[in-house]
């Protein structure tokens, strides 16, 4: 078992364990539907985007109203500690945008990309 992990909950919460920007793609048409950032394991941010009552947590119904009709795959890559988040993530919007993958089945690679180059421009910039 190499994948065994600790979850540490102190004072009832989740803590974080490290810096992600995820992106939502269509599986069916390769559209990107949605770009998040988060500190949590993109697994439990997925997951409360779907079941959460709370709509800070559950943005993906605001801007994805039939979010649980659509097959959909969370891409999530991880960013350097020492790198924005919000900064790599709203690059990473404006470049998605309206936008579909070129190969739906090869969509991790080319996200891959442009999370490295929205990376490399952030770390530019500070």
């Amino acid at each position: 078992m190499t994948d065994s992990r600790i979850v540490r909950v102190r004072g009832g919460k989740v803590e974080p364990t490290g810096s992600w920007v995820y992106l939502w793609v269509d599986e069916r048409d390769g559209s990107v539907v949605y770009v998040g950032a988060t500190s949590y394991d993109p697994e439990l941010r997925t997951h409360l985007h779907l079941a959460s009552d709370d709509p800070a947590l559950a943005r993906i119904r605001e801007h994805v109203p039939d979010a649980d009709e659509r097959d959909l795959d969370v891409h999530s890559f991880p960013l350097p500690t020492a790198v924005s988040r919000s900064a790599v993530r709203d690059i990473l919007f404006e470049h998605w945008r309206g936008r579909t993958v070129q190969d739906p089945a090869d969509a991790h690679a080319e996200l891959r990309a442009s999370v490295r180059l929205a990376t490399e421009q952030v770390l530019e910039q500070e």
